[in-house]
């Protein structure tokens, strides 16, 4: 609302190129802490910074009049096939991402033999493709195609994930590991702006409580790719995470040809 409605696209792929710095600093400083200071370091430094946050959002963003209808009804406003059409792509391309990223330590040490400070330097390509992925994202190029051709990408970079842990551990394994990581994070953040325009689009009038249920599908896609590939783990092993997760990806590439369709 700060923005006019043709710069809607750019608007919101600024606000997620705040993802692209907590990608880009927070997972490797995340494991430098609960190496140096255990686990549960981790949180007490994530609930600082969520309570800076909240001091931030209250003092920098001003009051802006509401344009969405409210009441009980408007969560079932906006739950229309076609809501539910994007939101469903967007459960399943975090949840396919999510089989590879909860689990990226171990499989950077196996398929590389890297561990400690080195795995760091690894999981900071995911920063540094949010932020090709965000710009991307942001250039409001109008095809339906898009979406599909970066689920596709996503699921072929998860695959490679499989290739290089089906091989010997190696350190010349590191820089193709690394080009996966960035792919797959260029891919994801490219969608996020699309993702959040289309359902701007499809319930305009209901379009705050449309982006937080795209919030909530993000998160709960997190979890449940975390949670997939922990099973797939503990029955056929690491290898088949790649896999697993390209699989929830050419779903989601399935449903974004209806939920991204014109009309």
């Amino acid at each position: 609302m700060l923005v006019p409605a043709s710069q809607r696209a750019r608007a919101l792929a600024l606000v997620l190129a705040g993802l692209t710095v907590a990608f880009s600093f927070g997972i490797p400083l995340g494991t430098a802490i609960g190496g140096a200071f255990g686990w549960r370091a981790c949180f007490v430094f994530g609930g600082v910074l969520a309570l800076a946050a909240a001091v931030a959002v209250r003092i920098g963003l001003p009051p802006l009049p509401s344009t969405d209808r409210s009441g009980a009804g408007s969560a079932r406003r906006v739950l229309t096939r076609p809501v539910l059409f994007v939101l469903g792509t967007n459960m399943l391309a975090f949840s396919g991402l999510f089989c590879i990223a909860a689990y990226l330590g171990p499989i950077v040490t196996a398929s590389t033999g890297i561990a400690g400070a080195g795995i760091g330097a690894i999981q900071a390509f995911v920063g540094f493709g949010s932020i090709v992925g965000i710009w991307l994202g942001g250039r409001e190029i109008a095809t339906p195609r898009l979406p599909v051709a970066l689920l596709l990408l996503l699921a072929a970079a998860l695959a490679g994930y499989s290739v290089l842990l089906g091989l010997d551990a190696a350190a010349s394994h590191a820089a193709p590991l690394a080009a996966l990581v960035f792919t797959g994070a260029v891919a994801l953040f490219a969608l996020a702006p699309l993702i959040q325009t289309r359902l701007m689009t499809l319930a305009p009038e209901d379009r705050a409580v449309a982006l937080g249920l795209n919030g909530a599908v993000a998160l709960g896609g997190q979890g449940i790719g975390a949670a997939y590939g922990g099973a797939v783990i503990a029955t056929a092993g690491l290898a088949w995470t790649g896999l697993a997760g390209s699989l929830l990806c050419m779903l989601g590439a399935a449903l974004a040809l209806r939920a991204f369709r014109r009309g």
